[in-house]
């Protein structure tokens, strides 16, 4: 699956929301030990949440490695709030 197409959204389509999101991506795609890219169809930010939209489950580990990676002050928003939801029809 090809990584660059994640869609990339956020509350009011803020820029720096937006920016924040690519860090996030580009710290994954540096991490080789995370793994999740392949599976995620679209990140959102909504006011410093972040919504992961997959395009097939993800595993606990996927979910706390993103948690973890949106957690991070220094790529994501520095909080923990990362709700996943399931796109079955992409």
């Amino acid at each position: 699956m090809n990584t660059n197409r994640i869609a990339l959204s956020a509350y009011m389509n803020e820029k720096p929301k937006i920016d924040r999101l690519e860090n996030v991506v580009n710290y994954i795609k540096a991490t080789p030990d995370i793994s999740v890219l392949g599976k995620i169809f679209g990140l959102h930010d909504h006011k410093g949440d972040l919504t992961a939209t997959w395009m097939e489950p993800p595993t606990e580990g996927e979910k706390a490695a993103l948690k973890s990676v949106w957690g991070n002050p220094d790529v994501g928003d520095g909080n923990a709030h990362v709700k996943h939801t399931y796109a079955m029809s992409v």
